[in-house]
């Protein structure tokens, strides 16, 4: 990406999801503690592949309405791609070991300076319906910051309501005044002037 000065000029902000854009891996992709437990049952003997199956079984909770916590949608997920692959196994330390996995996800190489660069022009924003807790760390190891991270609540399962965290204090903000980017989810939107 080259930042020019023209590139953003009228543009009031800028919002980037967090995993595939900023960070490598993230839930799009088969978890390495998933593939690994697979593994060792011979979960493989599957007709379809085990990151199919993955991302398949993700996009369907993720999208589920009414709206699932970060954490539920992993727990459906896990359950159903064991039970898909005949594994009994404890799902809990499976999200578990997950969420360390997100917590402990690398930056790209090129973020840092890019980042940089974008917020001498404009304020930039995290948009994520990650787990807030292993977002923040996940950015914090990579000393990455930004003017808002906004995540979905982990706690909400009835509504799609954001937490946009501000230096040390957060805001709880409405459906109606907000929109969810994601390269899991299928529909692209932007904060716009909200």
């Amino acid at each position: 990406m080259v930042v020019a000065e023209s590139n953003l000029r009228g543009f009031r902000g800028l919002t980037v999801d967090a995993f595939g854009c900023l960070l490598r891996g993230g839930p799009a992709q088969l978890p390495n503690a998933v593939r690994k437990i697979a593994a060792e049952h011979n979960g493989d003997r599957n007709a379809r592949s085990p990151e199919d199956l993955w991302r398949d079984t993700f996009r369907k909770y993720i999208r589920a309405n009414p709206f699932l916590s970060f954490r539920e949608v992993h727990r459906k997920t896990i359950q159903d791609f064991f039970e898909a692959l005949g594994i009994a196994n404890d799902v809990d330390g499976c999200i578990d070991a997950v969420f360390h996995e997100y917590r402990s996800s690398s930056a790209y190489p090129e973020v840092s300076a890019v980042l940089r660069d974008l917020e001498q022009e404009v304020p930039v924003a995290v948009v994520s319906n990650m787990d807030t807790t292993a977002l923040l760390e996940a950015l914090q190891r990579n000393g990455l910051s930004f003017t808002f991270i906004i995540t979905s609540d982990e706690g909400s399962v009835t509504s799609r309501t954001l937490r946009c965290s501000r230096g040390r204090s957060a805001t709880w903000v409405s459906p109606p005044r907000t929109c969810f980017m994601s390269e899991v989810l299928t529909r692209r939107t932007s904060l716009g002037r909200h």
